[in-house]
């Protein structure tokens, strides 16, 4: 192991250490927010415009600009109030909203969850008497008009190919770049031919950076091109990891060009201070700070044991550049050097297993086991990254029995170059993957019915109707009409398994008539629901259906 490798090594682990410690007194969350309840609930009836929008997530969230939208029936917008914090990390509250008539809404979110990555979504609710679905002229289609809002909310066409293109641009000068830095003390390489490279590289990731954080922004506010322009989005930008992240890599990668100017001078020179402890040291530490501003913004960073899967991930990166990184620079400057080639043997030999091992770990991790790999497009990316990476590896095995048998040097010199093209497939399928959820996307499936017990009509609207936490909301029409209220009702939902014991709904008033349960459904089936209307002390009414809740 050379000696800036050793020194790679020795900042990995501080730089790590200090990760681990700014990310363990987080609690575990999983990859990605989703919303866990909200008032009103999605497909809500109210009997009067609500006075404010309250949105709760399953992990804290930073909400931009356009966290929370309010539009009418026509897919129109709606203005509204400020839009803030609902008291905790998870939680964002629209105040102000104005007095809405009668007829359907929709309520459009657009926050950004833990990881940095961003999560949207929308949901009707209606105020007064609902025509959604009932077949006659007045009817709306829910799911064509959520669509619409939805589809009007995308921004910029082409937004996620060009940030793709911008993290695989990252990903290979930050290869490059580090990979130079750890074998430029080598005598094995030209040193001359390998400083150009890396201070382009050094060049390229800054300016890439910055344009990425720029770019977010559009891709954050859901705006026009020309937002990438706009302060205010990068505020929004910069309220993220994923943004501190980039925001720290440009003065790092500014760092790195100049120590990358100062071997080049040394070269020149033929100064021996090119291998000189001082440069070593402060390129690893910084070095390592790259490393880790790739990880903070990313899927482990709201892992489980995100502090953990935050220091595997950085090791895993460092890895990567070693290996990848090592083979761009004997490409370029030791490729007609069997030396050259023998020590980016020794060097790839644990370097990348190590990739591979991490990688392993850090799939498993994120994606919750092995059952919903293929059920995502971040895990059938990943299993394309992995085919690409065997292949990889076989050229490496190749590549290292040439090596030991002693064959001329340009053929060694060929199938690196190859492998080095298989490189950088690796690290396009790795820009597509970050910007994937490797959440399975379970689509709500609301739970609409009409109970009725002689002249009592009840309306029942289960949300979201998936196995996780719901509300369930009751809409008692009694035979009095709107005159006669009801004091109390009480639910009870018992499990579809055989010999299951029924759970208590907890049950609150939201209006005249208007009750709002909220329960947690541990399993998928066809839940019972019972529900007992006490009209008044001496009488009462028992209704009962069934709840088919999806997993």
């Amino acid at each position: 192991m050379t000696p800036s490798v050793r020194t790679l090594a020795r900042a990995l682990v501080v730089a790590t250490v200090v990760v681990l410690l700014s990310t363990s007194s987080s609690t575990s969350v999983a990859a990605h927010a989703s919303l866990d309840s909200s008032d009103p609930a999605p497909s809500a009836i109210l009997e009067s415009s609500p006075s404010e929008i309250r949105l709760d997530f399953s992990e804290p969230v930073s909400p931009s600009s356009e966290a929370i939208s309010l539009f009418d029936g026509d897919g129109s917008p709606i203005a509204a109030g400020p839009i803030g914090s609902g008291g905790s990390p998870s939680s964002i509250v629209m105040t102000d909203v104005p007095t809405l008539d009668d007829g359907t809404y929709v309520i459009a979110w657009r926050v950004v969850s833990s990881d940095g990555h961003l999560v949207q979504g929308a949901f009707t609710f209606t105020i007064g008497s609902g025509t959604i679905g009932s077949g006659d002229a007045n009817s709306i289609d829910v799911g064509e008009l959520v669509g619409g809002v939805l589809s009007a909310r995308n921004g910029a066409a082409g937004i996620d190919t060009v940030l793709v293109v911008m993290r695989w641009m990252s990903f290979v000068a930050a290869v490059v770049l580090l990979g130079a830095l750890a074998f430029v003390v080598s005598p094995t390489i030209d040193r001359a031919r390998l400083t150009l490279p890396a201070l382009l590289a050094a060049i390229v990731l800054g300016a890439t950076s910055l344009v990425h954080l720029a770019l977010q922004g559009v891709y954050l506010t859901a705006g026009g091109w020309s937002t990438m322009f706009e302060p205010g989005a990068w505020g929004d930008v910069l309220e993220t990891r994923l943004g501190v992240g980039l925001l720290v890599r440009v003065p790092a990668a500014a760092v790195l060009g100049i120590i990358v100017l100062t071997i080049r001078r040394d070269v020149e020179r033929a100064d021996d201070r090119v291998s000189s402890a001082w440069w070593q040291s402060t390129a690893a530490l910084v070095s390592a700070v790259v490393l880790a501003t790739f990880s903070m913004g990313g899927h482990p960073s709201a892992a489980p044991l995100a502090g953990v899967a935050v220091v595997v991930d950085v090791i895993h990166f460092a890895a990567v550049a070693l290996w990848i990184g090592g083979l761009v620079a004997v490409l370029i400057a030791g490729r007609g050097r069997v030396d050259a080639v023998e020590r980016l043997s020794r060097v790839a030999t644990w370097a990348a297993p190590i990739a591979v091992a991490t990688g392993v770990w850090q799939t498993w991790r994120i994606g919750n086991g092995w059952s919903d790999l293929v059920d995502t497009t971040w895990g059938r990316g990943l299993l394309v990254k992995s085919a690409v990476v065997i292949v990889a590896l076989a050229l490496g095995g190749v590549a290292r029995l040439v090596v030991r048998q002693n064959s001329p040097s340009g053929g060694i010199g060929r199938l690196i170059l190859t492998e080095v093209v298989v490189a950088l497939v690796v690290l396009a399928a790795s820009a597509y993957v970050v910007g994937e959820s490797p959440v399975v996307a379970r689509p709500p499936a609301v739970v609409s019915t009409t109970l009725v017990q002689g002249s009592t009509i009840v309306e029942l609207t289960v949300t979201p109707g998936t196995v996780g936490n719901n509300e369930i909301h009751v809409v008692v029409r009694p035979p009095g009409g709107a005159l006669q209220r009801i004091p109390s009702l009480e639910m009870r939902a018992t499990p579809p398994s055989d010999d299951a014991v029924p759970i208590d709904v907890a049950v609150l008033g939201a209006g005249p008539n208007h009750f709002v349960g909220r329960v947690a459904f541990v399993e998928s089936g066809n839940w019972q629901l019972d529900i007992l209307l006490q009209s008044d002390p001496s009488s009462s009414t028992r209704l009962s259906t069934e709840l088919a809740i999806t997993g």
